[in-house]
């Protein structure tokens, strides 16, 4: 089967194809940066849900469910039993998430806070509770009970005053962090307009350079090329100054003219030697 499709025809349809290609190009990238930058539907959606957990649930590393625990045993030594149970996978959660952190790449400062200084006071916690609060509620003592509470409440407020600062200093990276991202975002969409632009140029010039540097002068060539086939000898034909394929194409062409112009001259001279030929037999007779 045949096309009958020109190579500029070919050319123009290719750039056509190639720019829709690049703004499609263009259009995903620019799409998926919006809907996957920070401050976007989906980055938004996973912050939104994020903190309705974190308002929900108490972390494992902050040690305030602890804490009512260690309180309700007092105040409800009846259901010391439940309390003791619920402290104990506290304190297991406690210790899985501290472990998590350890080996974390949090912030060295933050981290240092987390894992050493808060984690300090959150033992002298456990160990309060653990070692006299609960077995001084088990032997109904009271007075121990009351006692060893203060120092409960005591450790418990030095980790809240730490937890405290970690959370402040948490948001304040984290703002600073999301501030970076979208300016980040910004600068990445900005680098791929003016790749996508240059890459339209280029694509644009080549498709020009080929128009002006090839199409045009073989179609010239063949307009040359018809009219010598005619017998139409005074056209000059074009590019054969140049050295590439085009100027070959041209060469040849110009080979033919030179044979063409040689065989007309030839068939020039038979003419006029036959016609002088004629007359000199005519005036001999």
């Amino acid at each position: 089967m045949k096309f009958g499709i020109s190579i500029s025809r070919a050319i123009a349809l290719f750039g056509i194809v190639t720019a829709i290609s690049l703004g499609t190009i263009i259009f995903t990238g620019v799409y998926a940066l919006s809907e996957l930058k920070v401050g976007g539907p989906l980055y938004d959606k996973i912050k939104l849900g994020n903190d309705l957990v974190a308002d929900i649930l108490p972390p494992p590393e902050y040690v305030i469910e602890a804490y009512l625990e260690a309180t309700l045993a007092l105040r409800d030594p009846a259901e010391l039993s439940m309390h003791r149970d619920r402290l104990v996978q506290l304190k297991k959660e406690y210790d899985e998430r501290h472990d998590f952190w350890l080996k974390s790449d949090l912030d060295s400062t933050i981290k240092s806070k987390l894992t050493l200084e808060s984690h300090r006071e959150v033992e002298r916690f456990w160990v309060a509770v653990n070692d006299v609060l609960l077995p001084a509620l088990a032997k109904a003592d009271m007075a121990s009970a009351e006692k060893s509470y203060k120092d409960v409440s005591a450790a418990y407020a030095a980790h809240r005053t730490l937890i405290d600062d970690i959370v402040k200093r948490t948001n304040d990276g984290n703002a600073e962090t999301e501030t970076d991202a979208v300016n980040r975002v910004k600068r990445f969409t900005l680098i791929l307009w003016v790749v996508s632009g240059l890459a339209f140029f280029i694509v644009g010039a080549g498709i020009i350079g080929v128009a002006i540097g090839v199409i045009h002068p073989i179609a010239k060539m063949t307009r040359v090329m018809k009219r010598l086939a005619d017998g139409e000898m005074n056209d000059d034909v074009p590019a054969l100054t140049r050295d590439d394929e085009v100027g070959a194409m041209a060469k040849a062409v110009q080979v033919f003219k030179e044979n063409a112009l040689r065989v007309g001259a030839m068939k020039t001279e038979q003419i006029e030697l036959a016609s002088k030929t004629e007359a000199e037999r005519h005036a001999a007779m």
